[in-house]
């Protein structure tokens, strides 16, 4: 792999990690209000924890996705597109 590749990859691994870091922050909100909402329309805290949870995984699901493959890309486990 020569230098600018690796460049290439390096970057897209840092712009990567920072949109993982703002739709994991971005989930973890979106889940709370959610399970809060949950629990004020049906009153149970089961399905206020089950359903904040699962919506946080579908807010940074893409972006966990494209994370993980830049990063195994970067790590050197992936071969270059």
């Amino acid at each position: 792999m020569d230098d600018e590749t690796f460049k290439n990859i390096e970057q897209q691994f840092i712009i990567s990690e920072a949109r993982f870091d703002v739709a994991d922050d971005l989930g973890w909100a979106t889940g709370f209000f959610a399970g809060i909402a949950v629990y004020l329309k049906w009153h149970s805290w089961i399905a206020a924890i089950v359903f904040g949870f699962v919506i946080f995984y579908i807010a940074s699901y893409r972006e966990r996705k494209n994370y993980n493959k830049v990063k195994k890309l970067y790590e050197g486990t992936l071969p270059a597109e």
